[in-house]
């Protein structure tokens, strides 16, 4: 079986099958069909990984399910060839407190690279590890297996060195691996590098910075200081505290920094903390995925403006001119569906129940759902199941509280606002059903409530006309 390895691979297997057919019937000519050719295939692609890899292949293991593993390697294998690793480029090398960054783009970019022995050329930088090592998949146990000697390595090491002197020269870094110009060893060459900058001293300089900027973080709002960032943040100080192993933070002191920098005086997420404490006490990941999508729910306009105003695009709050079309000031519009912040119809906003807050409170049930225990609570008001409200068990308090939140708001929506919103819905209804027989009674109240109406709609056309600069067409 070794001599298989002998052959270059498909190319071979597929001459040697034309040669084994072009024999005449005398000289023992053997005609092999497709599937009989890609077996062999397979079983050539088995023996060259073994001996690759230093091991000598076993006859006995080669089997129906490790002809199949083989074939689906090789595949895999095939298309990996066609990715694009140009366009995965790590850029210059970033030192002091840029290199943990740069350090994960460079192995990523080795990892896209296939070498002379057709794997990825991380294997020539791998860290050295002890026999009690468990290894994360297959594919880092075969990249330990891959022998750190022969010619397929001095070519893989060679390529390594070229990647890595482009990437250094001209930078700080090129002080450190310029020792390894003459042998050109790769392997050597980013160990002295790794030694440098994740030695005790710069290391101990970027786990301080790590430290400070923790302490200095907070979240309180969406505008200010969006919770995707804040958490993003954290997880990148993280990361940078677990490179020294007497820094490294638990799941329950990770969750605990995150809570001790949430500032927010919202009464969903204060209420919220309560079922992180029972729930996601040593789960950072569970935790933040939790309160990710109640903020998500309750300021998701929030959300949308700060987007907006990072990537370049206007932000909806002023994406009107300083004056509608008609000049009535509509330069502090809330993008409401009027061009301004008052319209025609009177009452604020341009939105039918007059109050125009869509902009505000319409990401509320929509994007991420917010569940717990298994249960959806998005919506805090819907009849939730006897079942439902037993898995909920510590967590009731939590809807309970949005509950109460949500109503009040509406309550206050409707009574607070002089019937600007529900009185002219209910207007609207009255005067439409209103008929000869109906009693003087409701139609003084239908005629009273659309006075209100119009009385609101007119102070609200009326109101800040001069507040923002002479104007007069107002």
């Amino acid at each position: 079986m070794e001599a298989f390895a002998l052959l270059s691979g498909d190319g071979d297997v597929t001459e040697m099958a034309k040669r084994m057919s072009s024999r005449s019937v005398n000289a023992g000519r053997v005609i092999l069909g497709t599937m009989h050719i890609k077996r062999i295939q397979a079983l050539v692609f088995w023996v060259k990984d073994l001996a690759k890899r230093g091991i000598t292949p076993d006859p006995d293991e080669w089997d129906v399910d490790e002809m199949m593993k083989a074939m689906e390697r090789k595949e895999a294998d095939l298309n990996f060839d066609k990715v694009e690793v140009d366009l995965i480029d790590p850029g210059k090398c970033q030192t002091d407190f840029g290199w943990d960054a740069w350090q994960i783009a460079f192995m990523n970019k080795l990892s896209a690279t296939m070498g002379a022995a057709k794997v990825p050329l991380s294997y020539v930088v791998r860290r050295d590890i002890d026999l009690s090592y468990v290894f994360e998949d297959e594919d880092e146990e075969r990249m330990y297996q891959m022998p750190l000697t022969g010619e397929n390595f001095k070519r893989d090491t060679k390529l390594v060195y070229s990647m890595l002197k482009a990437a250094c020269v001209k930078t700080d870094a090129w002080t450190w691996i310029q020792d390894h110009d003459k042998s050109a060893n790769g392997r050597q060459a980013w160990l002295s590098l790794v030694q440098h900058y994740d030695g005790t001293g710069e290391l101990n300089k970027r786990v301080e910075r790590a430290k400070e900027e923790m302490n200095r973080l907070h979240y309180k709002d969406e505008k200010s200081y969006p919770f995707e960032r804040y958490i993003t943040k954290l997880k990148e100080n993280f990361f940078i505290l677990a490179k020294d192993p007497d820094e490294t933070l638990t799941g329950k002191q990770k969750v605990e920094k995150m809570m001790n920098g949430l500032r927010s005086t919202d009464t969903n997420i204060v209420s919220a903390r309560t079922v992180i404490f029972h729930q996601y006490r040593d789960d950072f990941d569970g935790a933040t995925t939790f309160l990710s999508g109640l903020i998500a729910n309750i300021h998701s306009a929030a959300q949308l403006d700060y987007g907006n105003r990072f990537s370049g695009k206007k932000r909806y709050v002023s994406a009107t001119d300083s004056r509608d079309r008609d000049g009535r000031g509509g330069g502090r519009g809330r993008f409401r569906r009027g061009d301004g912040r008052f319209n025609d119809r009177g009452g604020r906003g341009g939105n039918r129940d007059g109050r125009g807050r869509g902009g505000r409170d319409s990401g509320r049930g929509g994007g991420t759902p917010v569940r717990l225990n298994g249960v959806d609570v998005t919506d805090p008001n819907r009849s939730f199941t006897p079942q439902e409200w037993e898995r909920l068990g510590s967590a009731r308090s939590f809807v309970i509280n949005q509950r109460n939140y949500v109503n009040g708001r509406s309550a206050g929506r409707d009574g607070g606002r002089g019937g600007r919103g529900a009185g002219q819905r209910d207007a609207n209804t009255r005067n439409a059903s209103a008929t000869q027989s109906a009693t003087n009674d409701a139609a003084d109240t239908a005629t009273q409530v659309s006075d209100l109406t119009a009385r609101g709609s007119q102070n609200g056309r009326g109101f800040g006309r001069g507040a923002y600069g002479n104007n007069n067409n107002a």
